[in-house]
């Protein structure tokens, strides 16, 4: 259920990233290739003229990425499967962190046996089917009144859960879509230095959104493990009498589905960022920065507040002398007085 929706929902998305590409690379590619021309000649040019002293080596890779870029900026196809290959190989990784747990090895393609292990949906739709087997048992032996209730309960839960690891992979996918429709302007970034920054951020909000289903797998695949080992500890699903023999397997579906919805914070704290170091080191250095002027201001404050007006002081400076004056006369008076 979950693999028929994904891919129908996956196969949508690539339509749409293909138009955006397409639109994108339309507004932007003659422009961009004959920049990278241009500047791939003139980094050869300056190579061999030494106008600007540039190693062989450095040119030579630089002339490499702009021929890249070239190639890239307009071609859908070789984009795509690029990024497929790299997607592809991430959902596979995700597939394998679920058989290893969910004893699906190698996933089934129609009932036949597939080469390697198949996506997160599929494994997950293997799990869920297993699930689904064992609530009929035991729903089996609840009677008429135990037995529907236990089912109806299951079915919302198992409903929810799918719709949880749905909207996860649905809004990875969305969000990547939505990445690639732009990667020709972000290529077109990457060749100059003081624009290769969003560059990164743009390839590091693809890796980490990319990662999501392997994220997803790994939490799905210890939360399976607690899952079986609830359903070991019931045994056989036909001795089951009571609904309470099956609040673990319940508590466990629950926890599950809470776990689900925490994925996007460890997928942030794994992936982080391809630039932390360089936004690290500028934001210390902008405290530096900043901390460097609040001194000079604080000090600038200060000797305004103790700088000496000369007027002033000179008026100070004669006022204070005649009172002086003044008190020396008051005292020889009194001492001609005295004699």
């Amino acid at each position: 259920m979950v693999e028929t929706y994904y891919d129908a929902v996956v196969s949508f998305l690539d339509a749409v990233g293909q138009s955006q590409f397409g639109a994108v690379s339309a507004a932007l590619g003659l422009f961009g290739q004959l920049m990278a021309t241009f500047l791939a000649i003139l980094v050869f040019m300056n190579a061999a003229m030494q106008v600007q002293p540039v190693l062989w080596s450095d040119a030579i890779r630089m002339g490499v990425k702009l021929i890249l870029i070239a190639l890239f900026f307009q071609n859908w196809t070789q984009f795509n499967s690029v990024a497929n290959t790299v997607f592809s190989f991430l959902e596979t990784v995700g597939g394998a962190l679920i058989a290893s747990v969910n004893g699906a090895s190698p996933a089934l393609d129609g009932g036949i046996a597939a080469d390697g292990y198949g996506s997160f949906a599929a494994e997950f739709d293997v799990f869920t089917e297993s699930l689904g087997r064992f609530s009929g048992n035991a729903a089996s032996n609840l009677g008429v009144v135990g037995g529907p209730v236990f089912n109806a309960l299951f079915l919302f839960l198992m409903g929810l859960f799918s719709a949880v690891a749905t909207a996860l992979l649905i809004a990875s996918r969305v969000a990547l879509t939505i990445l690639i429709g732009i990667a020709p302007m972000m290529i077109l970034l990457s060749m100059f230095d003081f624009t290769k920054s969003h560059f990164e951020r743009w390839l590091s909000a693809i890796f980490a959104f990319a990662l999501f289903p392997v994220v997803i797998s790994g939490v799905f695949a210890t939360i399976i493990g607690l899952i079986k080992s609830a359903l070991d500890s019931l045994g056989d699903p036909a001795g089951i009498s009571s609904l309470g023999e099956l609040v673990p397997v319940i508590m466990a579906v629950l926890l599950c589905t809470v776990l689900l919805t925490v994925t996007p914070m460890l997928v942030a704290a794994i992936t982080g960022n391809f630039y932390i170091k360089d936004k690290v080191s500028e934001n210390v250095g902008a405290y530096a920065q900043r901390s460097a002027v609040g001194g000079m201001a604080s000090g600038a404050r200060a000797v305004k507040q103790t700088v000496v007006n000369p007027v002033q002081t000179a008026q100070q400076s004669k006022a204070a002398m005649a009172a002086h004056a003044a008190r020396i006369n008051t005292i020889a008076t009194r001492f001609k007085g005295g004699r």
